[in-house]
């Protein structure tokens, strides 16, 4: 379908149409921002807002064939048809506690630390395929948004469509980059469940209490050190020894290894995952 003056043809169809740029002008469908000019018609938004009036939850592939029909509808044009330049694959999931208590558990993504943003974290750089996010959506509500930078790429097609995008290859293809990427990121899984920080020191037994955790063969270094001094006659109180051992042994915090708050996540990424598989 060739329409010689697009902004003109476009801009019956829209609401609060301004000037944009040279010959350009931009204006709403719903939520969907709509620039055209003498070369293109570009559409941006959010289908899955578009077709709930809400971007909180995603929509499957038949409501976005069906959302895809109802712009084609409104503005008479093969929408179907349209060069996809950026995909975001996101979800929202209600989470047992604040958002921004999550984000500390984020550690790397590859060679990526998490970026600090308003309310959330990113990992990316403008240069790759994607940009990974997380950030607080409501009280009790987290979001994941895993953006497409460069669908063809990814998609391996050279000029990917919006009809292309619900074929069931494609489609699960982007789900399962959304996943991968959530398990990509490294998480701190060891939650020490009884401690308190009020200052350095509690700081530094926090840490020892973290190495003894983590790397317990350093106990029996420091074992076979004492072991010596003693056969040495460095330490000749056998008092001073003992309780130099029982300290070894003693472990004044817990660790679970099992954080309930990661263990969360992990299972309601891949309940989404499963759930929207065609």
């Amino acid at each position: 379908m060739y329409i010689r003056n697009k902004a003109d043809y476009t801009a019956q169809f829209l609401n609060n149409v301004k000037p944009y740029r040279k010959g350009g002008l931009i204006g709403k469908l719903d939520n969907y921002s709509v620039l055209a000019n003498d070369y293109f018609i570009s559409l941006i938004g959010s289908i899955s807002e578009y077709w709930n009036n809400d971007n909180t939850y995603c929509i499957g592939a038949k409501q976005t064939k069906q959302a895809i029909e109802k712009l084609s509808d409104y503005l008479h044009l093969p929408i179907q048809k349209a060069k996809v330049t950026r995909l975001d694959v996101s979800n929202s999931f209600e989470v047992v506690g604040d958002p921004k208590i999550y984000f500390p558990l984020f550690a790397k993504k590859g060679k990526q630390y998490p970026q600090l943003k308003k309310d959330g974290i990113n990992y990316g750089t403008k240069y790759g395929n994607y940009l990974t996010t997380f950030y607080k959506k409501e009280v009790n509500q987290l979001r994941y948004e895993l953006k497409v930078k460069k669908p063809a790429s990814v998609l391996q097609i050279e000029k990917p469509r919006l009809e292309q995008i619900t074929e069931p290859n494609n489609y699960n293809l982007l789900l399962l980059r959304w996943k991968q990427h959530y398990f990509k990121i490294e998480k701190i899984k060891e939650m020490a469940t009884d401690f308190e920080i009020n200052g350095t020191k509690d700081i530094d037994k926090l840490r020892a209490a973290m190495v003894k955790e983590v790397a317990p063969e350093i106990d029996h270094i420091i074992l076979a050190a004492l072991a010596q001094k003693k056969v040495k006659g460095e330490i000749k109180c056998d008092r001073q020894y003992r309780r130099c051992v029982n300290y070894l042994k003693t472990k004044e915090t817990e660790f679970n290894n099992d954080n309930p708050l990661i263990t969360e996540l992990n299972k309601k990424v891949n309940e989404i995952y499963e759930s929207f598989l065609i």
